[in-house]
Parts: C-alpha cells; sequence; structure tokens
C-alpha cells in the first residue's frame, strides 16, 4: 500500500493512525499542495515500478481537482480517500473508480475520521485527535482549542518522527519549546503591528487584513477576541480567509467561497485561494464580496 497525505499537523494525525493499522505500508508521499500534480506523478510512477496497486489518501483535497482524483482511481485498483474537506454535491458522482472508496466528513479533522473508522484504541492518541481537530477545523469553544494552537507551534518546530512520541504520552521537551515560540512569537508581532502590517478596514463589516504569514494564527485569535468577524492573511497571491464561528452560516460560507473562488472548498470558517490579481484590488474584492453576504445575515 503506498500513502498520499497533506503536510501539516492533521495530517500526521493521519499518518499515527495510520501507523496503528497492520498495513503493510510500502511508502509515504507528502504534499503542500504547490507539487500536488508532481506527487501525484511520483505515486503512480512508484507504483508501476513496485507493482503496488492499492492507496490511501488522508487529509487532502480534490474539490478543485476531480481530474487528477480519477487519474489516481483509474490507475490503482484499491483507492480509499479519507477527507474533511467540503466538495460541489455532484462530485464524486463523476469519479469513476471500481474500488473507489471514500470517507468524507466536514464535521471532524481527517485525523479523527481515521481513529474512528480504523477502531483504534490508545487513549494518547484519541485525546491527540481531538486536539488537532479542535486547531484544524478552528473549534473556538473546544475546551482543547488553546492546546490545539499550543500543539501546532510545537509540530512546525520538531521533527516529523519526534512528534510522534506523543503516541505515549506528551514529550519532554514539549512546555520548553513551545514557552520560547511563545515569546518570541509575542515580541515579533508587537513589531509587526508598528510596521503597519496589521491593518483593519475602517469602515463595513469588521475585517483585519494581515500581510504576511509569520505569526498569522496567534494575530488571527487576538483579532478576533478584540471583535473582528474577518481576517485575510495575505501572502504574495495566496489569500486565507478566516471567519469567525457564528458569524455566517453554512450557506453564507459556501455563497462567500463561490463569489471569491468560483468554487467550494476548505472548511466553512476558513478556506484558501490563489489570484492573480494585484493586491489592492483583490483586497477590495475580498471586501466587497464580504460586505454582500454579511447584508444578507
Amino acid at each position: 500500500m503506498l500513502v498520499f497525505l497533506h503536510n501539516d499537523l492533521d495530517a500526521i494525525g493521519c499518518e499515527m493512525c495510520i501507523d496503528e493499522m497492520p498495513f503493510k505500508v510500502n511508502k509515504k508521499f507528502y504534499t503542500n499542495y504547490s507539487d500536488f500534480e508532481e506527487k501525484v506523478d511520483e505515486i503512480i510512477n512508484y507504483s508501476f515500478a513496485t507493482r503496488d496497486d492499492e492507496l490511501l489518501i488522508a487529509d487532502l483535497s480534490f474539490a478543485e481537482r476531480p481530474d487528477t482524483l480519477q487519474k489516481l482511481t483509474t490507475h490503482f485498483k484499491s483507492v480509499l480517500h479519507i477527507d474533511h474537506h467540503q466538495y460541489p454535491d455532484d462530485f464524486f458522482e463523476r469519479i469513476i473508480g471500481k474500488n473507489y472508496k471514500h470517507k468524507i466528513d466536514i464535521n471532524r479533522c481527517a485525523a479523527k475520521i481515521c481513529y474512528d473508522l480504523f477502531g483504534l484504541n490508545n487513549e494518547n492518541l484519541k485525546v491527540l485527535c481531538s486536539i488537532i481537530d479542535s486547531y484544524d477545523r478552528w473549534v473556538v469553544n473546544s475546551p482543547y482549542f488553546k492546546k490545539g494552537q499550543q500543539l501546532n507551534k510545537y509540530f512546525w518546530n520538531v521533527e516529523w518522527d519526534h512528534f510522534k512520541e506523543f503516541k505515549n504520552g506528551v514529550p519532554e521537551d514539549y512546555t520548553k519549546v513551545v514557552s520560547e515560540i511563545e515569546e518570541t512569537e509575542k515580541r515579533e508581532i508587537a513589531e509587526l503591528k508598528e510596521k503597519g502590517f496589521i491593518v483593519r478596514a475602517k469602515s463595513g463589516p469588521k475585517i483585519t487584513f494581515v500581510f504576511g504569514w509569520k505569526h498569522f494564527n496567534p494575530i488571527l485569535i487576538s483579532e478576533m477576541e478584540e471583535g473582528q468577524d474577518f481576517v485575510i492573511g495575505v501572502y504574495k497571491n495566496i489569500y486565507k480567509v478566516r471567519i469567525k464561528a457564528g458569524v455566517l452560516n453554512h450557506e453564507q460560507c459556501r455563497e462567500l467561497q463561490m463569489l471569491l473562488t468560483g468554487n467550494v472548498t476548505g472548511h466553512d470558517n476558513a478556506f484558501t485561494f490563489v489570484t492573480t490579481e494585484k493586491l489592492e484590488l483583490e483586497c477590495q474584492i475580498i471586501a466587497e464580496a464580504i460586505n454582500t453576504v454579511s447584508e444578507k445575515i
């Protein structure tokens, strides 16, 4: 079996669940979406060379890549697709594959889906998946939400295999690493504010634009705690849209996604898109789209 994963916190939770199973995994492939098509070709070429005809996909959205998913389901004799992103209503009706199976649930992160689907019995991993869920789906009312933020910081600052020590309990260096990260974070966010990289809209819906990815999540949390309903992260031609839970309902969130991307992807309160428009114009387009949807509240 081959395994195809995202390369984030939710994905490592999926991998830890997969590792608990008696699957014979020959190789794992990871993507950050920017190299998605290259990875798919690499997987298929590896499959040809090894004659491995089983594929497990976890925490990867094909909402904007139906042809790519079809390419995989056509090639492999068996494909299991586990995901929690949104898809157009008729998406899976268009995917042909005799042994293609999918488990899609937007109400759980992919790691939790894996844990439950596989029927695992590891209390440390179960709690870890719940913490990951609070972070990945941005469940602000979860008792695990703050822990999820800290867990994500730790994840991006240690080696992948070292993170897997959570299977047996909290790693010894966890508190020290997180404390050091948060001290640096606090100081650098203050500098970003002074330099004008965090900008609030002067009128209309409560929108904050954050220019740059560095410390985006803690800035996002702080802005929403201070009353902002929408926080937009901007880096080059990539835009992260984050909506405070409860501000828009499910249909309004989907409408906003359609206005900005022409598709339904990501999650209700969090999605990312790429555009070729100039920064100033795109920020205006985003503000106008939010205003259009907000007026219907």
